[in-house]
C-alpha cells in the first residue's frame, strides 16, 4: 500500500489501520501507519510525520490503485519500533519475528481547526 502525503511524497507501507483512540482529551479518528524497518529511517518517518503541511492531507493508494483520502491528520500519538511475530513457534521450529516501525497518526478535532484559523496558523 501507498501512503501519498500533499506534497506528492510516496512511502510504501506494509499496512494501515484505522481505528478510535483517547488522545489529548478527545476521542478522535486514528490511522496507525506500519512500515518494514530498514526501508525508511526511523528520523525520516519521524520528518515526514511531523510536519503538519504534509499530514493535512494523506491519500492511500491500495494495489488495485483504488485511492482513499484522509484529512486532518496532522497529530502524532505514537511512532515505535516493535516486533511482529510473522511465523508462530511450532513444536519443532521457532517463532520468527521481524521489527517493524509503527506510527499512529489522530485527527484534529473541530474546535482545534477553529482556534488555528483563528490564530492564522
Amino acid at each position: 500500500m501507498k501512503v501519498k502525503f500533499l506534497d506528492g511524497l510516496e512511502l510504501d507501507a506494509i499496512q494501515v489501520n484505522g481505528s478510535r483512540r483517547y488522545f489529548q482529551g478527545a476521542q478522535r479518528d486514528s490511522l496507525e501507519f506500519v512500515f518494514e524497518k530498514g526501508l525508511y529511517s526511523f528520523d525520516d518517518l519521524d520528518e515526514y510525520f511531523a510536519n503538519k503541511s504534509k499530514t493535512s492531507k494523506i491519500t492511500l493508494i491500495d494495489d488495485a490503485q483504488n485511492q482513499y483520502a484522509y484529512d486532518d491528520y496532522v497529530l502524532r500519538a505514537s511512532m515505535v519500533l516493535t516486533p511482529i511475530v510473522v511465523q508462530p513457534a511450532t513444536s519443532t521450529t521457532p517463532e520468527v519475528t521481524e521489527e517493524r516501525i509503527s506510527v499512529t497518526m489522530v485527527q484534529q478535532t473541530y474546535l482545534e481547526k477553529l482556534v488555528e484559523q483563528l490564530l492564522g496558523e
